[in-house]
């Protein structure tokens, strides 16, 4: 954690975490629900894991901020070319952030 170590990442890299961040959202979101539908009903039941999977990436999305939550600041950052006042964590990202913990720091997404 960057920031728990007192060094802000830059710019750049915070618009490269943003999109990695994105394209992982729905890479785990695809994963999670084809698995659900190839396990078909038992797959949601608590015999099976795949439902563990399916209510990680839904937390994950709620804890760190959803796909177009993070396209919508990529997109702010590069029109404002790196410089815009916004230039940290999205206002409804930085509302639940600061009213819970970091779920990687709780070990709810291990």
């Amino acid at each position: 954690d960057a920031q728990a170590g007192g060094v802000a990442p830059g710019a750049a890299l915070r618009g490269d975490i943003a999109a990695a961040k994105a394209a992982a959202n729905d890479a785990y979101a695809f994963c999670a629900q084809e698995a659900i539908q190839l396990h078909g009903g038992v797959g949601f039941t608590w015999e099976y894991d795949p439902h563990l999977y399916f209510k990680r990436a839904q937390a994950s999305l709620a804890q760190f901020g959803s796909t177009p939550q993070l396209l919508e600041w990529i997109a702010r950052h590069a029109i404002d070319n790196g410089t815009s006042r916004h230039d940290a964590v999205p206002a409804s990202l930085h509302a639940s952030m600061a009213t819970r913990p970091s779920a990687a720091r709780t070990g709810a997404l291990q």
